[in-house]
């Protein structure tokens, strides 16, 4: 016979034990809610990436505003009055050699491994850049001739292709990347020489 003690101690290792099999051990438990976690945030990382930016929208839109205007012209006479003003075309130009110099930001803070600053100065570079039509827009409503024609349409391309940039295209591919970086950064070293060549004729034969 069990003694009342032995009893006892059966009964306590067949109740742990019983205990145990109903009850998950707490790791468990722990392990299963890191999971859901770790799944709510990719779900919401994933609705995020399939969003279509802001500002990709809203320059789009300016850019098609901008590139409709060469071939169906709407005309303001407050506008044409301005732009046929000596002095507002040139401060209209220098706005938007100012405004180039200012996206040249990007690339400094990058070839100078300013860390810090990049993650800002994208978002920066990104929302300043759509503002691009409205100041080719203000400056001139005509496409000219020659180099200023050249100079118009290289703008207009580098502003497309830095809309339509890898962060948009959702294309993490590294040739991707390198090519599209590679053509982003010609075209607005194209435009900025031609800005230049353009500031150079005007004070020089004007």
């Amino acid at each position: 016979m069990l003694t009342n003690i032995d009893a006892t101690t059966v009964y306590d290792d067949t109740t742990e034990k019983h205990s145990e099999k109903l009850d998950p051990p707490r790791e468990n438990i722990t392990a299963r809610h890191d999971l859901s976690r770790a799944k709510v945030r990719l779900n919401i990382v994933e609705k995020e990436k399939s969003k279509i930016p802001l500002n990709f929208v809203i320059g789009l839109l300016l850019m098609a505003m901008l590139v409709s205007q060469y071939f169906y012209p709407v005309t303001f006479s407050e506008l044409n009055n301005l732009q046929s003003n000596e002095l507002y075309r040139q401060l209209s130009g220098f706005a938007i050699l100012l405004f180039t110099l200012h996206q040249w930001r990007l690339t400094h803070h990058r070839n100078t491994k300013q860390n810090g600053k990049i993650k800002q100065s994208l978002q920066t570079h990104q929302w300043v850049g759509i503002v691009a039509p409205i100041l080719i827009y203000l400056h001139t409503v005509e496409t000219g001739y020659a180099y200023q024609t050249a100079l118009l349409f290289s703008y207009i391309a580098l502003i497309t292709i830095g809309l339509c940039n890898y962060h948009v295209i959702k294309v993490r591919k590294k040739w991707y990347v390198n090519s599209w970086l590679a053509l982003h950064i010609s075209l607005a070293t194209l435009s900025l020489t031609l800005i230049s060549y353009h500031i150079y004729i005007v004070y020089t034969y004007t």
